[in-house]
């Protein structure tokens, strides 16, 4: 049984250049913003949250040496059979196998503009 459920926003720009003969990728987290977190089960089945994206950040985008990554990151609390809680997470597209885009709606009734 899930106990609870959060789930956050997160806005990374990535940059990657070359020293000498290596390459290197720098990371920037410049945005997270919780979206939902609740404890109640009716909720987790059919809550719904909205996803506002401030007005002055840059669009999700790829270039050679620079990125714009946005992610939706789920992360959950299930009771076990031994009545302990458990730990899961599941985080970016790669575990979700989706992109974010406007007016695109995510699992579990959530939404995105």
């Amino acid at each position: 049984m899930l106990k609870r459920l959060h789930v956050h926003l997160e806005a990374r720009e990535e940059a990657t250049y070359v020293r000498g003969t290596s390459s290197y990728t720098d990371k920037h987290v410049f945005l997270t913003e919780d979206i939902f977190d609740t404890q109640q089960s009716v909720m987790m089945q059919t809550g719904v949250a909205r996803i506002s994206v401030p007005a002055d950040t840059m669009h999700s985008f790829a270039s050679s040496n620079n990125k714009i990554i946005w992610t939706l990151h789920f992360k959950g609390e299930i009771e076990t059979l031994a009545g302990r809680a458990r730990r899961i997470r599941t985080d970016g597209p790669a575990a979700t196998g989706r992109t974010l885009s406007p007016q695109r709606r995510l699992p579990d009734g959530l939404a995105a503009n």
